[in-house]
Formats: C-alpha cells, structure tokens, sequence
C-alpha cells in the first residue's frame, strides 16, 4: 500500500512539474528570470529628439510564461500625451544559443527585435541591433539586475561614433 501511495504522490508531482514547465525549459538559460520576476515601481527618462530629458512613474508587473521559457514584463507609464503600456519579452532560442528581447506598446511605433547575451558576472542583459560593427543610429539595450529589489534598462544610440544614452528605467521592487 506505501508503494501504491508513493507512486501516485511522486506521478502527481512529476504531472504538476510538467504542466507549469516547458520541456524546453533550460535550468541555467531560463532560471535567470526569477530574479525579474514580481510588482515593480517605475522611474524612466527619455531624451527627446532636442536632447532634452523628459521622464515620469509608472508601475511594472513581471512573470513567466509559456512553461517558464519567456519573461513577460509588463509596464504602465505616465506621458504627456497619455499612459504607454509597454510590454518587454525575454526569452532564449536554444537553435542559436541567444537571448532575445522584443518590446512592443500601445504609442503606435514599431516593435523592436534584439539579440543578445547575459553575462552573469556583470548581472546583465546586452542586447543589440548590430552583430560586430556598430554604425550611426544603432542601438544597445542593458537590462542590468542592480540588487534584488532592483533592475535597470537603458537604451543606447550610435551618435558620432559613441552610444548615448536614449532612455533610462528603474524598476524598484514594492
């Protein structure tokens, strides 16, 4: 009777583990996403087209889908114009041993596609439009884990040979 119950509480359990995980889960590719996982505060600053700051607050709220293979971090920000609801996706594709990130939102602009990498010493994401040789208008994106409570994201733009900053975020966990 003990072997009937152990193996019908170790079936449930193997059944439970499949249904929330992927069988293309990858342990050390995709636990990375934990740590970015939760309810964030946002704090961001965007250059305009003039180079002058323009920012506000808004609020994030992170989680893992498709059986934990892909970060969905979703975000509400207040602009002049009204609120922008930006959705950023963080997933690995296993075929080309990369990370890639793609942003899309509600302002009507295109949805952006990067590659990248994360370099765990530096506890960060490096995402870019261009593979070896940057040129003008290129862009870098970093998400950087700062702390536990804590991320950034920073975009980068190509200008006169050097990235400057184009948008910077804080996500402050509450």
């Amino acid at each position: 009777m003990k072997k009937i119950i152990l193996i019908a509480l170790l079936f449930t359990t193997v059944t439970l583990f499949a249904k929330d995980t992927s069988p293309y889960y990858s342990t050390p590719h995709h636990k990375i996403f934990e740590k970015f996982l939760g309810k964030w505060d946002v704090i961001y600053a965007n250059k305009t087209d003039k180079g002058m700051p323009t920012g506000g607050r808004g609020e994030a709220e992170s989680e893992l889908e498709l059986g934990k293979t892909v970060l969905k971090i979703e975000s509400k920000l207040g602009f002049d114009l009204g609120e922008i609801n930006l959705y950023f996706i963080i997933g690995y594709d296993k075929n080309l041993s990369r990370y890639y990130f793609l942003s899309y939102d509600n302002s009507g602009e295109t949805p952006a596609l990067f590659w990248g990498e994360y370099i765990a010493e530096s506890k960060l994401f490096e995402f870019k439009t261009y593979d070896k040789y940057p040129s003008e208008g290129d862009i870098r994106l970093e998400i950087k884990l700062e702390r536990e409570d804590k991320f950034t994201v920073k975009s980068y733009i190509r200008t006169s040979g050097e990235d400057k900053v184009s948008t910077d975020m804080a996500y402050i966990k509450k």
